[in-house]
């Protein structure tokens, strides 16, 4: 039996029914075309204007407009939906890790914040989009100096947050790796005089020794990979106004979906993404990682739900392309 498919079918029956009403026509490229050269015109006024170029850098990374649409409970709301679909390298994400879904060009928002840090190399939003783009191009060491300084200038950002968590654990992971190569046996070929004779040399204590330490690292890199995410659902947990703030509720829910994904209790993680939705309907980084989740886990059933409101808000069929490793940039 699944494991996540009790938490989703209660998401399911707590959402309002979604009737097939007809909605306005939406052109996502039009809106797209449009939004882009609304904000390079903001450039050419005013081009030394760092925020102008993060404002179309940001665009670039991840392309939202706002639409009346039904939102996840049914009802028509203002919901900020995606303009262009999600790319997937080799069909692999971490989900855990990444806190929005990859439908940006890195590529085109690149120079952009480039030149934004060259006028304000202190811009809180060009460096919290750089830790973003590098990222998005698998550049975790590059990214890291932005995401802590990211961090630092807010604490609360669950983009942020999760960007800690994935560094922190793949460094974890390259840890446990090393020590795995220095318990391994090494095995050769030696040609003698006698013949051909096939060598083994098991690790010394030096070796053992080393990849306990080794281990031990990966343990605390692990346990500090999640304290930022911990301390942003404390904060919220404990904050007076959560519980009628429809944006930090999701939040929360959000947040603690997240973390039991980490630790791989797939059933709780839906159950709390579900919430996050009901919560604020209109919420997608709630709904994406519902999708997401339920993609990589094939539940086919309950994935269509889903992907049926995030179909509708984008007007039309989000199914994601698929990248391979040397594509510098999505297709379109």
């Amino acid at each position: 039996m699944n494991r996540i498919a009790p938490a989703i079918a209660l998401a399911c029956t707590v959402l309002a029914p979604f009737a097939a009403q007809a909605q306005s026509a939406w052109d996502r490229r039009a809106v797209y075309t449009e939004r882009e050269a609304q904000l390079k015109k903001a450039i050419d006024a005013r081009p030394s204007d760092p925020q102008r170029l993060v404002d179309l850098a940001a665009f670039y990374l991840k392309p939202l407009a706002p639409r009346d649409v039904e939102a996840a409970d049914g009802v028509r709301r203002r919901v900020m939906v995606p303009l262009r679909n999600e790319w997937v390298v080799d069909g692999i994400k971490d989900i855990y890790a990444v806190p929005w879904v990859f439908r940006g060009d890195p590529d085109l928002a690149r120079p952009l914040l480039k030149r934004a840090l060259e006028i304000d190399p202190r811009n809180p939003r060009a460096i919290r989009e750089s830790a973003i783009l590098l990222r998005m191009k698998s550049n975790l060491d590059g990214m890291r100096p932005y995401m802590d300084a990211a961090l630092r200038n807010d604490p609360l950002d669950l983009d942020m947050c999760r960007l800690f968590l994935d560094h922190r654990t793949a460094a974890a992971r390259v840890l446990n790796n090393q020590a795995i190569d220095l318990r391994t046996p090494r095995t050769w070929e030696e040609e003698r005089a006698d013949g051909r004779y096939r060598m083994t040399q098991q690790p010394s204590p030096a070796d053992y020794a080393r990849a306990t330490e080794l281990d031990r690292q990966a343990q605390d890199a692990r346990r500090a990979a999640i304290k930022p995410l911990e301390n942003l659902a404390r904060v919220l947990k404990n904050d007076p106004q959560r519980e009628r703030d429809p944006a930090k509720q999701s939040k929360w829910n959000l947040a603690t979906a997240v973390y039991h994904h980490w630790l791989g209790e797939l059933e709780k993680a839906a159950g709390s993404a579900g919430a996050a939705l009901r919560a604020d309907p209109t919420s997608l980084d709630a709904l994406d990682f519902l999708v997401d989740i339920l993609r990589g886990t094939h539940t086919k059933d309950k994935l269509v739900t889903y992907k049926a409101i995030l179909d509708r808000w984008a007007g039309t069929d989000t199914a994601p392309v698929s990248l391979t490793p040397r594509t510098l940039s999505p297709k379109r």
